[in-house]
């Protein structure tokens, strides 16, 4: 597998840190996938997912986003907006298409990273994405805050984009694998902060992403953990049964929030290179 570190520079000038991984043969590729990231998480902890596609024949981008990355040159969790978070698809977008011209492109979007991308589809008047993958995507918590806490974050977030939060987030109850929970526990560049505007803002999100789930038109594969404690398996139920036939959805059941990193990961990919093919 050949790696690629590089930055694409953004709208507004921000320098985003993107990795390539390409098969190591002079091949052409069956696609490119264009991976958004979980909260907390980075571009490292997607090496091993990146592996199994390349292995396919399929190119694997992925960048850090705003808040997040071993290299992220501001404060952990904050961001200017959630805004920009789409606008640096379009960015890094826009670089696939100058440097695999002519190739399908697929997005896969993980918790955070798929209610991004969810919004992405609903909120962007072109896209040059051929389908979309959603995993565990974060469109309500598993445990929300208490009414009390979610109106002081409102307060909070409206005076600064600075205050942050420690989560409780913790790997175990990310995946079932314990050398992938072990390895995210001695992961530096992993972190559990965020600022009450951008929780707010992801919230919102969400709300809007419930709400709008039938003019999600895009062909999509929606994957569930029923087991999920992070974020609420039922209400991504919830929003399947309100999307179109372009839809498939997939629960599996005993299935912790990282599926790709479970210990059923195998399967859950498996039938990730099945949908893209």
């Amino acid at each position: 597998m050949k790696t690629r570190y590089l930055t694409v520079a953004a709208g507004d000038g921000q320098k985003l840190r993107t990795t390539v991984f390409t098969p190591d043969e002079e091949i052409k590729v069956a696609g490119v996938i264009h991976m958004i990231h979980g909260f907390g998480e980075h571009i490292g902890n997607y090496i091993s997912t990146a592996e199994f596609f390349v292995k396919n024949g399929y190119a694997f981008v992925i960048h850090d986003q705003r808040g997040f990355g071993e290299e992220w040159d501001g404060k952990k969790g904050v961001t200017p907006g959630y805004g920009f978070f789409l606008t640096d698809i379009d960015d890094v977008l826009n670089f696939i298409a100058e440097n695999f011209p002519g190739a399908p492109v697929f997005m896969y979007g993980h918790s955070m990273g798929g209610n991004i991308a969810i919004n992405y589809f609903l909120r962007r008047a072109r896209s040059g994405y051929r389908k979309l993958i959603l995993e565990s995507p974060w469109l309500r918590l598993f445990k929300p805050p208490a009414p009390h806490l979610i109106v002081l974050a409102k307060i909070l977030g409206a005076i600064s984009n600075k205050i942050t939060i420690t989560t409780e987030l913790k790997p175990d109850e990310l995946t079932r694998d314990k050398a992938a929970a072990d390895k995210l526990m001695s992961d530096t560049a992993y972190h559990n902060h965020i600022s009450f505007r951008l929780f707010t803002q992801i919230a919102a999100a969400a709300k809007y992403a419930n709400e709008n789930a039938p003019e999600l038109s895009v062909p999509t594969l929606l994957l569930n953990a029923g087991n999920d404690r992070v974020v609420s398996p039922a209400v991504i139920r919830e929003f399947a049964g309100k999307t179109g036939d372009n839809v498939i959805y997939k629960e599996y059941s005993d299935g912790y929030h990282q599926l790709h990193n479970d210990i059923i990961k195998d399967e859950v990919l498996n039938d990730i290179l099945s949908f893209l093919k």
